[in-house]
């Protein structure tokens, strides 16, 4: 039978393997380079831009009277997902053609 002595041992042992091996992989491991950073934050703030000017698209076209019914609230759109806001303003694009007899 082990004594406390050899299991305090023994675990001292495999804490500092695994600090070791932590050691290695972060030493190893990159998240991109500063380059490859700089773009993913550039796309970001670009894609962030392109969904607030659609967001605010919509808010406008819905204060016309014409369009008043067709969401029931301009204040909800800045909350919805991207894919919403895309469906709501094509939505809104083919109102306005058909309204407008642009279609």
């Amino acid at each position: 039978m082990t004594t406390r002595e050899e299991l305090t041992a023994r675990a001292a042992n495999i804490v500092e393997a695994v600090r070791a091996l932590q050691g290695r992989l972060l030493a190893t491991q990159h998240f991109g380079t500063p380059e490859e950073l700089e773009e993913v934050g550039f796309l970001t703030l670009r894609f962030a831009g392109m969904e607030e000017t659609i967001a605010l698209y919509c808010e406008v076209l819905l204060f016309r009277p014409e369009l008043s019914g067709f969401h029931p609230s301009a204040k909800l759109i800045p909350r919805k997902q991207f894919s919403d806001k895309i469906s709501l303003f094509t939505g809104i694009m083919l109102a306005c053609g058909t309204l407008y007899d642009i279609i």
